[in-house]
């Protein structure tokens, strides 16, 4: 029962990922000018290679730590990436989660090792937010739980995505709903 649940989760988060890739991939300028392409956790992997056969080195999603006297190396959570063709270079790395709970503070966690390891990319939390706990379109001002607060003072961006006809764009600072504040973030970059 576990295992059947773990690869149904683990299916609508492949799943997810694939739409925000798409949704990214529809605005012609990202298209033209970036891979957007779905990251690994392969720590032992040198490059993330996109469909057309293009190389993306991981080395800039990798975090040292000492344990024990020994150096390690972890990649952060990375489930897109998107590299500039223009810099040639990750401009974005971003965490997609259907529902919250913990891995909110793995993403937030991952974001501290970002900037304390002084990586330049971008790092954003992509949700569909199926729970809103993030964000009530009922009450969008009332909206600022714990989580929210936590990932828009932790992250680069937050972004609510998903079914754009019950949706009316939204903005708080870092904080955004609507997949065309995802996509204006990410145009930004390149």
């Amino acid at each position: 029962m576990a295992d059947q649940r773990q690869s149904r989760v683990s299916e609508e988060g492949s799943q997810w990922e694939k739409r925000v890739i798409d949704i990214l991939c529809s605005d012609e300028r990202i298209r033209n000018n970036a891979y957007v392409v779905k990251g690994t956790n392969n720590e032992a992997q040198e490059y993330i290679t996109d469909k057309g056969g293009v190389k993306i080195p991981t080395k800039d999603l990798k975090i040292e730590y000492e344990v024990n006297g020994t150096i390690k190396t972890y990649l952060i959570d990375n489930d897109i990436v998107v590299y500039s063709k223009a810099k040639q270079k990750i401009v974005c790395v971003i965490s997609v989660k259907k529902s919250l709970r913990e891995r909110a503070a793995q993403t937030a966690y991952w974001m501290l090792k970002k900037k304390e390891a002084g990586k330049d990319f971008k790092y954003i939390f992509v949700t569909p937010d199926v729970d809103r706990e993030l964000y009530n379109p009922e009450k969008p001002t009332r909206s600022r739980k714990k989580w929210r607060n936590i990932l828009t003072a932790e992250m680069d961006g937050v972004f609510v995505v998903g079914d754009e006809q019950n949706r009316q764009p939204y903005q708080d600072g870092k904080f955004y709903v609507g997949n065309a504040h995802l996509v204006d973030f990410v145009r930004r970059l390149l």
